[in-house]
């Protein structure tokens, strides 16, 4: 262990401003009592004395660190501080008497009932810091778990959208295969650029929304294949929204959302429009896309949002939230980041 006083300046300091402190109370405590012939011999006493004190202590703190409640019983602890207190008392009287032994008698009471208190008041200021140590380092601990247990969600979060548009992709791949191949082997290429992006900024938790627009786009284009004249993007983006970090394949989870839920059950073209907008200190992305009413609505298991919704609540400490809304004509996420 580190003692707690003589690897710190500052500490120190503080140690022996309280020993000076203690030396003019006790001094002018006795003050109006004293012949004037013993004034200066009676300070320099309570100096040394108190001097003598505080090194005895110090030195006493190797063999007091040891006697803590969870090491020993409540009686046997009692009984230690008692002896270490009576030696302590006694050396440091002993010791002080050296410097003048015809000095009043009420000074020896004096020194006692200081060597006393001064020893019960250092053992609560170690018990107090060793227990203020602990808790820091506790914090520290569990705050290191919780980053550490906070990344492998993130990890498993991520694991569970990658494969969904992976299967996807792959299923139209399968079917471009039969209709148009030149199609397919376009598509295939764009699907290893895409996930070759989507591997890069996977390793990281955040990133840039200009980055994470790239990467849709590149999504989409590897739909737009899929879909043809049926797919159409609308797109705006303020130019007072920030660049700020979001957490990565957020928003091709929300466009895939979109288009399960409009162009894939509909045979006429279905626009997505998409709205980034500053409002305060947040930025509002807005995802709509129109379906055929008439269409059979697809079930889900709302894994996408469940997660974006997990992610949201983990990467930030200042609200962020999403809202979804829909009728029989269109469907609508809301996503708030802050800024």
């Amino acid at each position: 262990m580190i003692h707690p006083i003589l690897t710190s300046r500052k500490r120190l300091a503080w140690f022996g401003a309280c020993w000076l402190l203690l030396t003019g109370i006790a001094w002018f405590s006795i003050y109006p009592d004293l012949p004037p012939d013993a004034l200066v011999p009676v300070l320099a006493h309570l100096a040394f004395h108190h001097f003598t004190l505080a090194v005895l202590l110090m030195g006493a703190w190797f063999g007091i660190r040891y006697l803590r409640p969870e090491r020993q019983s409540w009686t046997l602890l009692l009984l230690n501080h008692s002896l270490y207190a009576l030696i302590l008392t006694a050396l440091s009287v002993t010791l002080s008497e050296w410097m003048g032994p015809s000095l009043p008698i009420e000074l020896r009471a004096l020194k006692t009932l200081i060597s006393i208190l001064a020893y019960c008041t250092f053992v609560l200021y170690l018990n107090v810091q060793a227990y203020y140590e602990t808790a820091i380092a506790v914090r520290k601990n569990e705050k290191e778990l919780f980053e550490s247990l906070k990344e492998a969600e993130m990890k498993v979060l991520r694991t569970q959208m990658d494969p969904h548009f992976l299967f996807n992709s792959l299923n139209s791949i399968s079917t471009l295969t039969l209709i148009d191949p030149d199609k397919a082997h376009e598509m295939i290429l764009k699907l290893s650029d895409f996930l070759r992006f989507s591997l890069e900024i996977g390793k990281t938790p955040q990133v840039p929304l200009s980055k994470e627009w790239d990467m849709c786009e590149s999504y989409l284009a590897i739909e737009q294949i899929r879909f043809g004249d049926r797919l159409k993007i609308d797109f705006q983006r303020d130019p007072d929204v920030p660049d700020l970090l979001v957490p990565s394949l957020l928003l091709q989870t929300l466009f895939e959302n979109a288009i399960k839920h409009g162009v894939q059950q509909s045979l006429e073209p279905e626009p997505i429009v998409c709205r980034m907008e500053r409002l305060d200190q947040h930025v509002r992305i807005k995802i709509k896309n129109s379906r055929d009413p008439e269409a059979i609505a697809p079930k889900g298991s709302q894994t996408g949002l469940q997660n974006i919704r997990t992610r949201l609540q983990k990467l930030y400490e200042q609200p962020a939230w999403i809202d979804q809304d829909s009728d029989s004509h269109s469907f609508t996420i809301q996503l708030y980041l802050p800024i």
